[in-house]
């Protein structure tokens, strides 16, 4: 997947970083930046302060230090129109603040092309491409992904598909600025760094959303967070987030039809 992007500015943190989804070419690493971006507040909206984004809806952990992210999902179905269409669903750390090129990302992706779809869990560790794991997944699976900080430099991924009762889990050595935490739903891009079409995937309901931040385990709103909204390239929203549920560890990502 890649770093966020800003509306008013293609690329607000650093370089631009693609999966290789279905029928696409394999993908190369470490574009350059696409440009300076800003921030902007969304005018309206669910959530108050929300920031607008060209690729990225859900929720993300400001403070720094994180070491740990996780969540449940269902995968969400996706239908056409359009046709081709792909979304991500992932919890990850870095990738948001200002000069960190660091990205370290678990999830599913859902797509549809020539009328089939395809669900799939992957791993990545930015600038390296998209690994897939070797797990079925189906939509409606309940899923629950978990990336760790170990020691040093090893870092863990945990994603199970609880629904068939498989685990995937991996060590891998990365070098990550921990300075920020995300659960997001997400519009991929393809080889030529142009965003891909966003798949209608209904909904998409983050559960039991967890951030380890200077030692300390808890949920997404027991530390210093911002909402954030998908629009179009003119301002209108595409993807808009719910507020957080009583306990701050739930939220719903919507497609807007």
């Amino acid at each position: 997947m890649r770093r966020i992007r800003f509306r008013g500015g293609l690329a607000a943190w650093g370089a631009a970083v693609v999966l290789a989804a279905a029928g696409l070419a394999p993908l190369t690493a470490g574009a350059a930046p696409l440009g300076a971006g800003s921030m902007r507040v969304a005018p309206g909206g669910a959530v108050r302060g929300t920031l607008e984004s060209l690729n990225w809806a859900g929720y993300v952990v400001t403070a720094p230090h994180d070491t740990a992210v996780s969540a449940a999902w269902q995968v969400p179905a996706v239908t056409p129109p359009p046709d081709p269409g792909y979304s991500a669903t992932w919890v990850g750390i870095g990738g948001f603040q200002a000069g960190d090129r660091t990205l370290i990302q678990a999830g599913t992706l859902q797509e549809i092309v020539n009328g089939r779809e395809r669900y799939l869990a992957w791993w990545e560790t930015l600038p390296r491409p998209m690994v897939t794991i070797p797990m079925t997944v189906a939509a409606g699976d309940r899923m629950s992904v978990a990336v760790t900080h170990l020691k040093g430099r090893r870092w863990r991924f945990t994603v199970q598909d609880v629904t068939r009762a498989e685990t995937f889990r991996k060590v891998v050595h990365y070098r990550s600025k921990e300075a920020s935490a995300e659960w997001i739903e997400e519009d991929p891009a393809g080889g030529n760094l142009q965003l891909l079409p966003l798949a209608d995937f209904g909904a998409a309901t983050f559960q039991d959303g967890l951030v380890t931040t200077a030692g300390v385990t808890g949920s997404i709103a027991s530390q210093p967070h911002t909402g954030v909204i998908m629009v179009d390239a003119q301002g209108a929203p595409e993807v808009t987030v719910s507020p957080l549920s009583a306990n701050g560890e739930s939220f719903t990502a919507d497609y807007l039809k």
